[in-house]
């Protein structure tokens, strides 16, 4: 390149210009990587000589001093262009030169371009600011410790190498045990079950039975039948007594086995007591019956269906 006499040089060696190249490419790499390093102290222009002096040559720098300052208000992308295709040329000055690039050193070049343009990346930007947090850090720690209870499960495994079948055969066990209790239990309910629906079903039998025996009565009252009339009431009361477990089902008894079931001296007892006397008088002693001893066995009748509980002297009986 000629210049005009009078432009600003300064007049270099060979080896001088190679460092002169050498100290641009490092504020080239500092521009690429930050914005605030770009800056322009290129003051002079260069005048090559060689040993001889017979031979020069001049360099003008206001290339990169002009791409310098454009990149300190370009955007980062561009920044990094301008930079790329600066660097670039500045290698093809330094090759001019004479200068043969140490082993390595474009490799690490390479190296550090690649670096940079993944740490300018924008998640690298926000996990170089961001900070952990106390509960992050509590989680790394919670992790860490979970981390290590299999670690030294496996590590307890390997010292023992039967543990995992045993362990594996132990759960089956395990669960074919609870699968069978599991089983069980249903049956149990089950079983509960149908017997409170059967008992169920036998007690309202009962008492089904021992309302028609008192609708009977009432109707053989209403047509002045008071013998038939306290049968019926008698015969009610015995089957509203079953029905309460006072006794089991039995046929074969007579009216005073009934009273002995019963607990002594127990009100159901006394109740139970007078209602067979007026019943035994008018049906096995063939006595005519009044209104009076069917209002006495209504009577009777009446307590011993109100009875909330039944003492049994002989429930099983």
């Amino acid at each position: 390149v000629i210049v005009a006499k009078d432009a600003p040089v300064q007049e270099i060696s060979r080896a001088e210009f190679l460092q002169h190249i050498h100290h641009l490419q490092e504020i080239v790499r500092a521009c690429r990587l930050s914005a605030s390093a770009c800056g322009s102290d290129i003051a002079t222009d260069d005048k090559v000589v060689a040993e001889s002096r017979s031979a020069a040559f001049f360099e003008h720098w206001n290339w990169l001093r002009d791409t310098l300052q454009s990149a300190a208000k370009a955007k980062q992308d561009e920044r990094i262009d301008a930079m790329d295709a600066a660097q670039a040329r500045l290698s093809e000055l330094q090759a001019e030169a004479g200068s043969t690039p140490a082993p390595g050193q474009l490799d690490a070049e390479k190296a550090q371009k690649k670096a940079a343009e993944v740490l300018a990346r924008p998640e690298f930007r926000f996990a170089a600011a961001a900070q952990p947090t106390w509960l992050d850090r509590k989680w790394a720690q919670f992790w860490m410790w979970f981390a290590s209870l299999f670690e030294g499960a496996r590590r307890f495994g390997a010292a023992v190498p039967w543990l995992g079948k045993f362990l594996e055969w132990a759960f089956f066990v395990l669960a074919g045990v609870g699968l069978l209790l599991f089983i069980r239990r249903s049956f149990a309910r089950q079983q509960l079950q149908i017997a409170l629906s059967s008992g169920a079903t036998q007690f309202s039998a009962w008492d089904r039975e021992a309302n028609d025996w008192a609708s009977e009565a009432e109707l053989r009252a209403a047509n002045r039948e008071w013998r038939d009339a306290v049968h019926c009431l008698y015969w009610a009361a015995i089957v509203r007594l079953e029905a309460r477990r006072a006794w089991r089902h039995n046929p074969a008894r007579t009216p005073r086995e009934y009273v002995r079931l019963l607990q002594p001296g127990s009100s159901q007892q006394s109740a139970l007591r007078g209602l067979t006397g007026i019943f035994e008088r008018v049906w096995y002693g063939l006595r005519d019956a009044e209104p009076t001893d069917y209002e006495r066995a209504k009577t009777l009748f009446s307590e011993l269906s109100q009875g909330k509980a039944v003492s049994s002297a002989g429930a099983a009986s």
